[in-house]
């Protein structure tokens, strides 16, 4: 079987990429033994006009423009109409939907998303009034493409059912996995069972998005316990260095607050799972 892995801003083959979603998504294919192509990434900057009407839109209204500019969707589904035609893969598969809105193929697509822009606008509304209803028009049309729909909640599936119309047979749904080793994982948690944490308190946080996962929150806090005479350690898996770096340096955290891109884990993935040893025997106390 030959897989199309279609990418849009980054490489699914870097594992530093973003969320690393892609990456994993594209490890776990080739992984089962399957051949896999990539169409992409794509600069995902729209035209000298829509960048136009783009910043008019912001600055008139406040609210944010269509997460995928409709000349980059034009672009990279013509870029896949191409391929397709040569390559002539058995399945397509991708994580954004811009290379459907305009694909025109008869290879079976293969969607994955962890929600839908009408469950992210009725939860953390960004988006003027057209360019939401821009991208819930690409959305759908991306949807009709599909043979099977991958999402991570019930909750979303329900959404695109009831919502979008799109058939419950074609939607698979399977939580975000989690790479505790399972020899950890006890089969109950006593939830009233006193806990009690030794010193220093070790906190493990993992996202990339520093403002939106919190990781600024838990500096903060980690700042806070130790200001009060709490020792507290935080790890970060996620979240290079950079500016971030510089602050920690300014708090005088470098010592307490550890940031690991995916990379860079590595040399820490023994400590890690120490430290997800010790929260999860704790939580089972």
């Amino acid at each position: 079987m030959k897989v199309l892995y279609v990418a849009y801003r980054h490489d699914p083959r870097n594992p530093d990429a973003a969320s690393g979603s892609d990456y994993n998504f594209y490890t776990s294919i080739k992984r089962n033994g399957i051949q896999v192509e990539v169409l992409g990434p794509f600069l995902s900057q729209a035209v000298l006009p829509e960048r136009g009407f783009r910043r008019l839109y912001i600055s008139t209204t406040g609210k944010r423009y269509a997460k995928f500019p409709l000349s980059v969707a034009w672009h990279v589904s013509k870029c896949l109409n191409e391929i397709v035609s040569v390559q002539k893969p058995d399945v397509i598969f991708t994580l954004f939907p811009p290379s459907l809105v305009f694909y025109t193929g008869q290879a079976p697509c293969v969607y994955r998303l962890d929600t839908c822009f009408l469950g992210w606008q009725r939860q953390y509304p960004q988006f003027g009034r057209l360019a939401f209803r821009l991208s819930l028009w690409e959305e759908r049309r991306a949807f009709q493409k599909c043979a099977r729909i991958i999402t991570h909640s019930e909750w979303t599936k329900n959404i695109l059912v009831s919502e979008y119309r799109a058939e419950a047979e074609r939607i698979e749904v399977f939580p975000n996995l989690s790479a505790l080793p399972s020899g950890i994982v006890p089969t109950g948690i006593e939830a009233g069972v006193d806990k009690r944490l030794a010193s220093p308190i070790r906190l493990l946080l993992v996202g990339r998005d520093y403002h939106r996962k919190g990781v600024d929150i838990a500096i903060e806090i980690v700042r806070r316990l130790n200001v009060e005479g709490m020792a507290a350690e935080l790890i970060v898996c996620g979240t290079g260095g950079g500016v971030i770096a510089d602050l920690l340096n300014l708090l005088g955290l470098t010592t307490r607050v550890i940031l690991l891109s995916c990379t860079s884990m590595l040399p820490y993935i023994g400590r890690l799972i120490f430290y997800c040893t010790q929260l999860v025997s704790t939580l089972h106390q």
